[in-house]
């Protein structure tokens, strides 16, 4: 993404135990073109998004207009930015394939 002129923001969130409305904020999330990974989770979170943006004020007003429409279930938020990321095949946690991919 950073070859593109974009940087990888993630937002994990707590939300209120809704289910109608978690499955359409997961819905809406999956058909937005700047969210590349969404996640649901049990645990301290319970979704978790990963979104491409140019800046920290172009992830902000992002964020605001994917989260705007659902702030009502949402309980806790914190973001974050990544600045590598490597992804390894299933094979590493059985010892089997320690190739990965690296992403900058």
């Amino acid at each position: 993404p950073i070859k593109f002129g974009y940087y990888t923001f993630k937002t994990y969130l707590k939300l209120e135990n809704k289910k109608e409305r978690i499955d359409a904020f997961v819905n809406s999330l999956c058909k937005d073109k700047f969210v590349w990974w969404v996640a649901t989770c049990e645990g301290k979170w319970d979704v978790i998004f990963a979104i491409f943006a140019k800046d920290v004020v172009d992830a902000y007003n992002k964020e605001i207009e994917l989260l705007k429409e659902f702030h009502d279930i949402i309980i806790t938020k914190e973001n974050t930015i990544m600045v590598d990321l490597n992804i390894y095949r299933k094979g590493y946690l059985v010892g089997k394939n320690h190739e990965s991919m690296f992403y900058s």
